[in-house]
C-alpha cells in the first residue's frame, strides 16, 4: 500500500497538517498530489514589512498556474503585523539601511504610515476562506481604509479574530463578522497613537451578544471604569474569557457570563491598584488562573469552587514564619479555603525557613478536595549557605502525609551568572570567575538533589499515584565535563533534545528533561514506574477530571495498600 492508494477525501485530510515548503515538496511529487495539496502552500502568509505586503498581494491577486484559481482563495491565516506600517526606509527587510544613522523627526518604528491600507483591503477582499485573522494598529488602518471591515461580512468560515488597538468606537466594525468562536481585543495604550476613545463596558458587551457562537473572549489593556452590569445582556455562550492588563472594574463581565468555565486574569499596574471586586459571588469555575498571588484579593470575595487553581507568579516564601493579614500568603491561603481547588499550581520561593511545614498544612487543610499539585520550586541559599540536599531534606519533610494523588515538580535551572553576560560590568576577572564556579556549585547540587527526589517522594506520600520531575538536566551555559558526568550518573539516562515550550500561564518557556512515573505496588514496597510524559499528562487529566468515581476508585486503592478499615 502506498500514498496514492488512498482516496483524496483522506489525502485532504492528512494534507491539512502541511503548510509552506513542506506542502510545497508533497506538491512537486505527481499531477494528482499537486492539485490535493498546492492549496496549503499559501496557507498562512505573515506580512512584516511594507515591501512583503506588496509582494504578498502580487502573489495572492494572481492565479495558479496549474489550477486557474486565485491563490488568495488558498489562504486560510493572515497575520498583518505592526511593522507592516513603517516607512520602507525603516522597514526591516530594507537593503544597505542602518536604522542607527536615521533621522525619525520624532516617527516611531511601531508602524504610522498606512499609504498602503489599500492593499490590505484588496487582500482580505480576495481571501474569503480565511479562518484566522489577526490585524495590528487596526484602528488606524480602518481610517486610512474604511472598507476593510466591510470585507468581513463575506468570511464565512472566519472563527478566530485578533485586532489591536481598538476602543469603544472601534467595536462598531464587529459588527460585519458572521459569527466568530474566538476573539482577541487588545486596546489602545499610551504607546498607541493616541485615540480619542473610551475604554467602557456597554459598547463591548453589546456588540458580543451579536455572536451567539462565541466560546472565547481575550482582552488585553481593557481597564473600563466601574459599570453597573445588570441593565446589560448576557453571554451565555462564551466559556473561556483572559482579562489581561485589565483594571478590576473589567471583572464585571464576568457577571455576564453564565456559562463560564476558564477565567483567566491580571491587572495593569500601571492603571490602579490591585483591590477587592465587589458584587455577587460568581457560579463555579472549571479553572481559574492569576497572574500573581497579590492578584487574590481581587476574586476572593467572588468566587465560589474552582477545580483548577493556578497562581504563576511566585510566592515569597523567603524567611516564611507565619502569614499575616493582608500579606500575599495569607491572601492566596484564602482564596484556597474559598476555592477549595481539585488541582492546584503554585510558583514559591524559598529560603531558609521557607518549607515550614505549617505552610503546607495549611494548602492541604484550606484544600480538601486537592488531588493534584504542580509546584514550580525557586529556592535561595542563606548567607552561611546550605548543603545540597535541601529539597530531600527539607522540602520532603514539609510535604510528608499531605494526601495528593498526582505531583509535578519544577526546579528551573541555576542561572548564568549575570556578570557573564555583561562582561564590561565586572569589577574583575577574579569576581567573575567566582561568580562562574558558585552558579556550577549551585547547579551541581540541584541535578544531584532532584535525582534523588522521587524515591523520598513516594516514601513521604502514601496517597501519591503518579509523580513528575523537571528540570533535570543542567543548564548548557554551565556545563563542564564533571557537571555532566553527575547528571548522567544521577539520572541514570543519555541527554535527551532541548524542548522549548513557552507557557505564558506557567512563566515556563524551557524544560530540557522531565520524567513520568507511576506508583505502583511491589509486595511491601511501593515501586516507581517510568512512563512517558504523554501517559503522565494523560493520567493527571483523568484525576483531574475523573470527579468522585474516579477519586473512590484511588481511595480505595490506597487503603487497601495501607490496610485502613473502609468508610462508606
Amino acid at each position: 500500500m502506498n500514498l496514492l492508494s488512498l482516496n483524496d477525501d483522506v489525502l485532504l485530510h492528512i494534507f491539512t497538517h502541511l503548510q509552506g515548503g513542506d506542502a510545497l515538496r508533497v506538491c512537486l511529487t505527481c499531477k494528482r498530489i499537486y492539485c490535493l495539496a498546492i492549496g496549503r502552500v499559501a496557507s498562512v502568509a505573515q506580512c512584516w514589512s511594507p515591501p512583503q505586503l506588496r509582494q504578498l498581494c502580487d502573489y495572492f491577486s494572481s492565479p495558479d498556474s496549474y489550477t486557474a484559481v486565485l491563490r488568495a482563495k488558498y489562504l486560510e491565516n493572515l497575520t498583518i503585523h505592526a511593522s507592516t506600517f513603517e516607512k520602507d526606509l525603516y522597514a526591516s527587510d530594507s537593503q544597505g539601511v542602518d536604522i542607527d544613522d536615521l533621522e525619525l523627526d520624532g516617527q516611531s518604528l511601531v508602524g504610522t504610515d498606512f499609504s498602503q491600507a489599500h492593499l490590505v483591503g484588496e487582500l482580505l477582499l480576495h481571501a474569503q476562506n480565511i479562518q484566522e485573522l489577526s490585524l495590528d494598529r487596526f484602528h488606524a488602518l480602518i481610517e486610512a481604509h474604511a472598507s476593510i471591515p466591510g470585507s468581513f461580512s463575506s468570511m464565512h468560515r472566519l472563527a478566530h479574530v485578533r485586532l489591536s488597538m481598538v476602543g469603544d468606537g472601534t467595536l462598531d466594525s464587529l459588527r460585519y463578522l458572521a459569527n466568530p468562536k474566538r476573539l482577541t481585543l487588545s486596546y489602545h495604550t499610551e504607546y498607541d497613537d493616541p485615540l480619542d476613545e473610551p475604554k467602557t463596558l456597554p459598547p463591548l458587551v453589546q456588540v458580543l451578544a451579536r455572536f451567539d457562537n462565541l466560546h472565547t473572549v481575550k482582552l488585553w489593556n481593557f481597564t473600563p471604569p466601574h459599570t453597573e452590569s445588570a441593565a446589560l445582556p448576557y453571554l451565555p455562550s462564551v466559556r473561556y474569557l483572559r482579562l489581561s492588563q485589565s483594571s478590576v472594574p473589567a471583572l464585571s463581565m464576568v457577571e455576564l457570563c453564565p456559562n463560564l468555565s476558564t477565567l483567566v486574569f491580571s491587572v495593569d499596574s500601571d492603571f490602579g491598584d490591585v483591590v477587592a471586586s465587589s458584587g455577587p459571588r460568581w457560579r463555579p469555575l472549571r479553572r481559574l488562573m492569576l497572574a500573581t498571588p497579590e492578584e487574590a484579593v481581587c476574586v476572593v470575595d467572588r468566587v465560589k469552587t474552582v477545580d483548577l487553581l493556578q497562581i504563576a507568579g511566585a510566592l515569597e516564601l523567603v524567611g516564611f514564619s507565619a502569614p499575616e493579614d493582608g500579606d500575599a500568603v495569607s491572601q492566596f491561603l484564602e482564596l484556597l479555603r474559598t476555592a477549595s481547588p481539585i488541582s492546584l499550581y503554585v510558583s514559591v520561593r524559598v529560603g531558609m525557613g521557607g518549607f515550614s511545614s505549617s505552610f503546607w498544612k495549611d494548602i492541604a487543610a484550606y484544600a480538601p478536595r486537592l488531588r493534584s499539585m504542580e509546584l514550580k520550586l525557586y529556592h535561595f541559599l542563606s548567607q552561611s549557605g546550605e548543603d545540597g540536599d535541601w529539597l530531600t531534606r527539607l522540602f520532603v519533610e514539609a510535604l510528608r502525609g499531605i494526601h495528593i494523588h498526582v505531583l509535578k515538580i519544577l526546579v528551573p535551572v541555576t542561572p548564568q551568572p549575570i556578570r557573564m553576560i555583561y562582561s564590561w560590568e565586572l569589577d574583575s576577572e577574579i569576581d567573575n570567575l567566582g561568580a562562574l564556579s558558585e552558579a556550577k556549585t549551585r547547579e551541581k547540587e540541584r541535578v544531584y538533589a532532584l535525582a534523588a527526589l522521587p524515591r523520598p517522594l513516594v516514601d513521604a506520600i502514601p496517597s501519591l499515584r503518579y509523580l513528575s520531575v523537571a528540570d533535570m538536566a543542567p543548564n548548557p551555559a554551565l556545563w563542564d565535563d564533571s557537571l555532566v558526568e553527575s547528571h548522567n550518573a544521577a539520572s541514570n539516562c543519555t541527554r535527551k533534545g532541548v524542548v522549548y515550550e513557552w507557557d505564558e500561564l506557567r512563566h515556563v518557556d524551557c524544560i530540557r528533561e522531565q520524567r513520568w512515573w507511576k506508583i505502583v505496588d511491589d509486595r511491601d514496597r511501593r515501586s516507581l514506574v517510568e512512563i512517558s510524559e504523554d501517559e503522565g499528562r494523560d493520567a493527571q487529566h483523568l484525576i483531574e477530571e475523573g470527579g468522585s468515581a474516579m477519586t473512590a476508585h484511588i481511595e480505595g486503592e490506597y487503603i487497601s495498600r495501607c490496610h485502613l478499615p473502609r468508610v462508606d
